[in-house]
């Protein structure tokens, strides 16, 4: 949400839990939608909410709820581009790997290991640091209730150090972007 603002993008609709619509707002999504409403409930409002325009860019980071997936990819308009956090199309349903229409799927797995994303993380670690001071990225802090819930983590995180922000798929499903 937070790179979308950055990058100029509006709206910018979310799906989440209710209980996480303040803080995703101050992070810079204009709308907020009860993930636990129907993808149709969802899919019948989105004009209302980009003023008519075609949604173009849809991202979903909880890959493995296909329908989330699904509502992302009736969401896009013809040839919209969908990115998952999938490190490819074996995670995902075969109507979303393949969603026709001129519509395009891409893999963002965040990882520097990796060579078709390499330059990409190298170049977003650059900026990293400043856009932390600058205040315009701003990191979630997690409250753990013990300390197994955190060893757990710091046990993840020791096993994927690609991945700054782990916790970050808790709170978002889809981020919708009209141009």
């Amino acid at each position: 949400i937070q790179l979308a603002k950055m990058a100029g993008h509006s709206p910018i609709i979310t799906t989440a839990s209710l209980r996480n619509e303040a803080h995703l707002i101050s992070l810079g999504a204009t709308h907020v939608l009860d993930r636990s409403r129907s993808n149709e409930s969802i899919l019948e409002e989105l004009p209302k909410l980009t003023n008519g325009k075609p949604i173009k860019f849809a991202f979903v980071t909880v890959v493995f709820s296909h329908d989330s997936c699904r509502l992302a990819r009736d969401a896009l308009a013809p040839g919209g581009d969908l990115l998952t956090a999938a490190p490819g199309p074996a995670l995902l349903p075969e109507d979303v790997a393949n969603p026709g229409h001129g519509k395009r799927v891409a893999y963002g797995h965040g990882s520097p290991h990796l060579p078709h994303t390499r330059d990409i993380c190298i170049d977003l670690f650059k900026h990293l640091t400043e856009w932390l001071e600058r205040g315009s990225l701003k990191v979630r802090r997690i409250a753990y209730s013990s300390a197994a819930q955190l060893s757990h983590v710091r046990y993840n995180r020791s096993r994927t150090p690609s991945r700054c922000f782990p916790m970050a798929s808790l709170a978002l499903q889809r981020v919708l972007l009209a141009s």
